[in-house]
């Protein structure tokens, strides 16, 4: 008679359990259809208004915690992990929380954006905004259908906060304009879209989440924010091998959870699938594992990985030192050139302390003045990425890269002499250029004839300046 007493009350729900046969023995009729009850008023005030009384994720505070403290946030997770709801939901708190604010949700085309952003977005506004009113105003307006969304794809709150849906078919501008409080972008976004819309934000002091499960592997938007990445915080990955490194950076059987990026303010965070009570895990579960490795860490965890071989495969957010880090005493400097004839020439200086470790604390052409060396690309096939506006050639001869070395340094030209009162260079191949143009062989440094650096105001293998090269 319990059991059936127990089917009769209980509406399935998979975060709000049903007492176990013998809990619900030990605790006798009365008890037992108290408890029922605030179940099903709990699951019924979910179901009218999810904002206030929706089941809140756990790791929807740790993103919380992220949006909060960084610029982007970027949650990479697996199918059915709950990315989509958390940007409605947010999107939704932030039109609420602040008068006037102005929220973009931002989909792959307008279909996805109707089925999922649209429906999320109206399960979240509280239950009041679902009431249509019979009294006019001048600033609300939320008209929605479940076939067509909201109307005309935007929505105005009483407090004057607008909400407004796009898709990456669109032309970007009609959306770098506008100061917003709170980007959402959903799926594949484009790294154009990335790059001109985060760029905007600080302007605005608004946020940027981007919730995406990689199920074609790195994209180049993807490869902009979590190469060089490194693991702040890792969580259990128990479809994977126990005893296998899956990351580098990550003990063995885990997988990470929250990452830094090499680019400032930025985090990531990865929602995996059974983060989700919601989602069908179980039945998830068993189709992933069929693919093996690649599709659990991809469409389970939300991580993907850089196939393509690079030239510096360890290099990671741990390398970029703050200025103030770098040593400047009893250091070897050095200067490594790269020439060409149909771009600008590439120079780095390299201060070397006595531990070995190398600091690159120059550049030229340097970013704020010339811009970036090179931009990321779009083109799937240039993972090099493109020209950026540092190299077109300024038409500099030898005479010109000269003086534009020996300033940088802090040098000084007087009466068309140099007053060399700027940083000693230790040059153990005069100056170091391409492969093969000024290299150490067994019996010393050689050079090719012409010496296109003489005149710098040192031979090969000594300070520019007679002082001891290591006390600055």
């Amino acid at each position: 008679m319990m059991a059936t007493l127990a089917e009769q009350l209980w509406t399935p729900h998979p975060v709000y359990k049903v007492p176990s046969r013998e809990q619900a023995l030990a605790m006798g009729p009365e008890k037992l259809r108290q408890l029922a009850l605030e179940r099903e008023e709990l699951i019924r005030l979910e179901n009218e208004d999810a904002y206030r009384f929706g089941y809140y994720l756990s790791c929807w505070s740790d993103a919380d915690k992220l949006v909060e403290e960084q610029l982007l946030t970027a949650i990479f997770g697996g199918n059915g992990a709950g990315k989509s709801y958390y940007m409605a939901r947010k999107g939704v708190e932030m039109m609420l929380n602040k008068p006037g604010a102005k929220v973009l949700w931002l989909h792959e085309s307008e279909k996805p954006a109707l089925d999922v952003q649209h429906a999320v977005v109206w399960r979240y506004l509280p239950k009041q905004f679902h009431e249509p009113t019979s009294k006019r105003s001048r600033i609300r307006n939320i008209t929605y259908s479940v076939k067509n969304g909201f109307s005309d794809g935007r929505f105005v709150l009483p407090n004057g906060s607008i909400g407004v849906f796009g898709t990456y078919k669109q032309d970007v501008g009609d959306y770098e304009g506008t100061g917003w409080s709170l980007i959402c972008a959903d799926e594949n976004m484009p790294l154009s879209w990335l790059k001109t819309l985060l760029y905007r934000l600080p302007r605005a002091q608004g946020k940027f989440i981007w919730g995406y499960t990689p199920l074609h592997g790195i994209t180049p938007a993807i490869r902009h924010i979590v190469e060089g990445a490194v693991t702040e915080r890792t969580m259990p990955a128990p479809l994977l091998p126990v005893n296998r490194r899956n990351v580098a950076d990550c003990p063995p059987g885990t997988m990470p959870y929250i990452q830094r990026s090499l680019w400032p303010q930025v985090k990531i965070i990865y929602f995996p699938s059974d983060a989700n009570p919601y989602a069908n895990v179980e039945d998830h579960t068993k189709l992933v594992v069929r693919g093996g490795v690649t599709e659990i860490e991809r469409r389970f965890y939300g991580y993907a990985r850089n196939t393509v071989q690079a030239a510096f495969p360890k290099f990671s957010a741990v390398h970029v030192v703050p200025p103030e880090r770098i040593p400047s005493l009893k250091v070897t400097r050095r200067v490594y050139a790269d020439p060409a004839g149909a771009r600008n020439m590439f120079m780095i200086w390299v201060a070397t302390d006595p531990n070995g470790r190398r600091f690159v604390y120059r550049e030229w052409p340097d970013v704020p003045t010339f811009g970036e060396w090179a931009v990321a690309s779009e083109e799937s096939n240039k993972w090099d990425g493109a020209p950026g506006p540092a190299q077109p050639t300024l038409g500099y001869g030898i005479i010109d890269y000269k003086r534009v070395i020996l300033e940088t340094e802090g040098n000084k030209l007087e009466e068309e002499e140099w007053e060399f009162c700027g940083e000693e260079i230790f040059e153990t191949r005069r100056r170091h250029l391409d492969h093969g143009f000024d290299v150490r062989g067994p019996e010393g440094p050689r050079r090719p004839a012409g010496g296109t650096f003489d005149g710098l105001g040192c031979g090969a293998g000594t300070p520019r300046r007679a002082r001891n090269h290591l006390h600055q």
